[in-house]
């Protein structure tokens, strides 16, 4: 944890990582000695800085020490998610996030255009403090190599605050369209 407290604190200083919109480090409820690296980059030349600056070096230098068993990447967009809601931009206050999930979902090639309707539902509302107070954090991703697969990033004050979240008619937006048959696959991570 050493090695990223560095990476991701100096990652959050724009004078030091200017291209980094976002950097959270997330640990695995299921199994702590797992961990999900949340990266947001102005654009993939941001992203290749990222990777030249003394922070990420102690990141590379842990890694090749041995002390990474496995790691996988995944890289996204929301330029392909029209409307510019996908990303949420606006950044709270610091809020201390005890409850958060990243959700996998595959969606069927004809249904994208109802999913994205019902997520920007979903998405937006639940950046609205009046309509979900808990909710610090919402983002849709979309799977570069994959346009059917999509990702949501959701942070929560608490586990009350999420289990709200599942309550409010934004949230059955979502609901209702999973309902319906649109989703081929979904896996979710507790963080």
């Amino acid at each position: 944890l050493k090695a990223m407290m560095v990476d991701v604190t100096n990652s959050r200083e724009k004078s030091l990582d200017p291209g980094c919109l976002r950097f959270d480090l997330l640990r695995d409820r299921d199994d702590p000695n797992k961990f999900v690296f949340y990266e947001a980059y102005i654009d993939d030349a941001a992203a290749a800085f990222h990777k030249t600056t003394d922070h990420y070096k102690s990141w590379a230098e842990f890694k090749s020490s041995g002390g990474v068993v496995s790691q996988a990447v995944t890289k996204v967009d929301t330029s392909s998610i029209p409307g510019g809601w996908a990303f949420q931009t606006q950044v709270s206050d610091r809020i201390l996030v005890m409850s958060a999930v990243v959700v996998t979902v595959e969606i069927k090639p004809e249904r994208i255009d109802d999913f994205l309707r019902a997520m920007e539902d979903d998405v937006t509302k639940s950046r609205n403090k009046s309509l979900d107070p808990g909710c610090v954090r919402f983002d849709l991703l979309r799977d570069r190599e994959d346009p059917n697969k999509f990702y949501f990033y959701e942070a929560y004050t608490d586990d009350v605050a999420a289990a709200f979240h599942k309550t409010t008619s934004h949230y059955k937006s979502w609901a209702d369209f999973k309902a319906s048959g649109g989703v081929t696959s979904q896996a979710v991570v507790k963080v």
